[in-house]
């Protein structure tokens, strides 16, 4: 859809940090490959995004 996955700043967890939601449709994603596993993106995946660590901090890598 093109939006970010939160609509509160770093807001991507479901209550217990097992997966990442969608606030926006509600999918659910598994964190280890952003396979959707509920949704109505089901079969779908997120798209991988390059990051590294610099000094303590993630950014992006591209």
């Amino acid at each position: 859809m093109g939006l970010p996955l939160a609509q509160k700043l770093d807001d991507y967890l479901t209550p217990d940090g097992a997966l990442i939601a969608c606030s926006w449709h509600g999918a659910l994603f598994a964190p280890s490959d952003g396979a959707c596993l509920g949704g109505p993106c089901a079969g779908a995946a997120l798209i991988p995004w390059p990051v590294t660590v610099e000094d303590g901090m993630i950014v992006t890598a591209v």
